[in-house]
């Protein structure tokens, strides 16, 4: 372990000096923390010197994504580093859905075996709150440490509407529910809320440093589908893109399903984070 961070170390100071003070490896915690505990970097520690363009490029910019799929090369004929490597650019996708019959049907069971189908690509991953209540939600949460939140449900602009541990609906005030965002700022980069009248919780989910698509007033049903499939399948193919992607997905799925909402009327809003933190 003393061996690999006096490697960590010294790559950084030269980089460091090479760059002004810029560039810094401490900016790119997945790297890090991964070369330091299970992807063998001693292997491949010769190779990591501003004299080697792969390494310079690597860290050349302000996107820790970005590097991870630099180092794709550099890493391409060591197995163990390049399974490591692969690993930290999938992005986990942690689906709740919750069903409130009384409020309408949502029809969960196959809205998630439609999001299965989609996510293809060897870079996405998903998983899902089988059983949908608060608890689980968060310990599922801690578990998988998702890229991407999808909460499909009943909400209101005060919060969202979850079973609790009886199988009961209980709206969870948006005041609270976000308390659990601040809390796992670390590696969560876009929340998907497909729930009415979710727009102040996205707002109070942005200024938490996440992306958020979320609805600023009603959604019928197979609106929201044909948009989240959408949204979703840009995603998948385009999975190895920086956090711009989703941006991206939500402006393709809005020309795909040729709807514009006005500004006093239902629309799905994008609201992009200053800053992944």
């Amino acid at each position: 372990m003393k061996k690999i961070e006096k490697q960590i170390s010294k790559l950084n100071s030269e980089l460091l000096a090479a760059t002004g003070n810029k560039y810094d490896l401490r900016n790119f915690p997945k790297i890090l923390n991964s070369a330091k505990n299970n992807w063998g970097f001693s292997e491949i520690a010769n190779k990591l010197d501003l004299g080697d363009p792969l390494v310079y490029k690597a860290f050349i910019n302000d996107d820790e994504r970005t590097s991870l799929k630099n180092l794709l090369e550099l890493v391409s004929n060591n197995k163990k580093a390049l399974e490591e490597v692969e690993k930290l650019l999938t992005r986990n996708v942690l689906y709740l859905g919750s069903e409130c019959e009384n409020l309408g049907r949502i029809d969960i069971e196959n809205e998630f075996s439609d999001l299965e189908k989609l996510l293809t690509s060897k870079y996405m991953m998903l998983e899902r709150v089988k059983n949908p209540d608060i608890s689980n939600f968060i310990d599922d949460w801690d578990r998988v440490k998702p890229e991407i939140i999808f909460i499909s449900c009943h909400g209101t602009k005060y919060g969202l509407y979850l079973l609790d541990k009886k199988g009961k609906c209980e709206e969870y005030l948006n005041t609270e529910f976000v308390k659990f965002f601040d809390k796992r700022s670390e590696y969560t980069e876009c929340v998907v809320l497909s729930a009415c009248e979710s727009l102040t919780l996205g707002e109070l989910i942005t200024s938490a440093g996440k992306n958020v698509v979320c609805v600023n007033s009603k959604v019928d049903i197979t609106t929201a589908t044909q948009y989240t499939e959408y949204f979703f399948k840009y995603i998948n193919d385009h999975s190895l893109e920086n956090s711009d992607v989703y941006e991206k997905a939500h402006k393709t799925s809005m020309e795909k399903i040729n709807f514009e909402g006005l500004e006093d009327s239902f629309s799905f809003k994008f609201l992009k984070a200053d800053k992944i933190t």
